[in-house]
């Protein structure tokens, strides 16, 4: 499972280069997640893998016209901005597996997949080491989609 995600919302830093100025990205703020119920997918993301809400603004006269970001506890730079929209369905060559969201990372698999299923989260696949090297699990939100978790794998001491 690669990286994928849905409406990448950009922020663009400005560097004035000798012949002019450049565009760059710096880095990618949040990623948009289509949801059917804002506040069951807010309560989902808190309650089940213990995000934090890192903003949940009207900007309108509807309920619905709602800014709501969560984000893992452990990363201040990226969050995800759930959104009233069609969630993903399933993947086109496994059907059987939901559309990945998003890929995360935990420091111990099993433990982390103990704590969610004590959570009541579901498991679309177990933890698993995949041929390509990775141990990976992934589970599905609120609305069926599915979320990738791997375990990071301690950088070699003489790679470069």
């Amino acid at each position: 499972m690669g990286f994928r995600s849905i409406g990448m919302m950009l922020v663009l830093f400005f560097q004035p280069l000798a012949c002019g100025v450049r565009a760059e990205i710096k880095r990618v703020a949040f990623t948009s997640v289509y949801v059917t119920n804002l506040d069951r997918a807010k309560d989902w993301y808190t309650q089940k893998l213990g995000f934090v809400v890192a903003e949940d603004s009207g900007f309108g006269p509807d309920p619905s016209d709602r800014w709501l970001t969560v984000r893992a506890t452990g990363d201040a730079n990226f969050g995800l901005l759930l959104r009233l929209g069609r969630p993903v369905g399933r993947q086109i060559n496994h059907p059987n597996l939901p559309e990945v969201i998003f890929d995360s990372i935990t420091d111990d698999l099993l433990e982390t997949a103990a704590a969610l299923k004590a959570r009541g989260v579901t498991f679309a696949q177990e933890p698993t080491h995949t041929p390509w090297g990775v141990f990976e699990a992934m589970i599905v939100d609120q609305d069926g989609q599915g979320i990738a978790i791997a375990e990071e794998k301690p950088v070699a001491k003489n790679r470069r």
